[in-house]
């Protein structure tokens, strides 16, 4: 199961699962919210062999959270894990426009900027801005941006507010990534 409420991201979530063979045979996607799922999994008794939690978890306030750890605690076998992505921003901090992606689709050149700025005691605020040029990264086609809220947290808050074991990872295949945990209920 993969949920997204926005209906832009589910969009873009449902399209990368139907083009994987093996995803599309076994993933549904919803447009629950992590505080709809942490509601329902109490009731229904799902189980999953693992979760992935990116791009969530600093939307949630510490209580939000906690009802998203108990709840998958309950829907996983002890060992399994919850991957979740922490942005790299364990306490609010300044974080100057910097260029995520430049990539060209078609005739168009298309760029995507984020930058950061505390916004209140553990909070920051993110402003994402997506750029798109004319041919070869000509004249200016278009500009969007958006702001957000985002709950800032690290590793060691993770497992504590939790209750569960925490690992950080920075590194994966060789590359190095954003801050991300990997939860594990203890064994019994």
């Amino acid at each position: 199961m993969a949920t997204e409420p926005a209906t832009t991201m589910r969009a873009v979530l449902t399209s990368r699962v139907a083009a994987d063979p093996g995803l599309r045979e076994r993933v549904t996607v919803t447009a629950e919210s992590a505080q709809d799922l942490a509601a329902r999994l109490p009731r229904t008794g799902e189980r999953f062999c693992a979760a992935v939690v990116f791009g969530v978890v600093g939307h949630l306030d510490a209580g939000e959270r906690r009802a998203l750890w108990g709840a998958l605690g309950g829907a996983l076998p002890p060992g399994a894990p919850i991957a979740v992505e922490l942005m790299g921003v364990a306490a609010p901090r300044t974080i100057p426009p910097v260029r995520m992606l430049r990539e060209r689709v078609g005739d168009q050149v298309y760029e995507w900027w984020s930058a950061g700025a505390p916004s209140g005691a553990g909070r920051m605020r993110f402003d994402t801005t997506w750029k798109v040029f004319g041919p070869a990264g000509g004249a200016p086609v278009r500009e969007v941006s958006e702001s957000y809220q985002w709950h800032t947290l690290g590793t060691a808050d993770l497992a504590a507010e939790s209750g569960l074991a925490a690992e950080q990872v920075t590194d994966v295949d060789g590359r190095t990534t954003a801050e991300i945990a990997i939860l594990r209920r203890r064994p019994a």
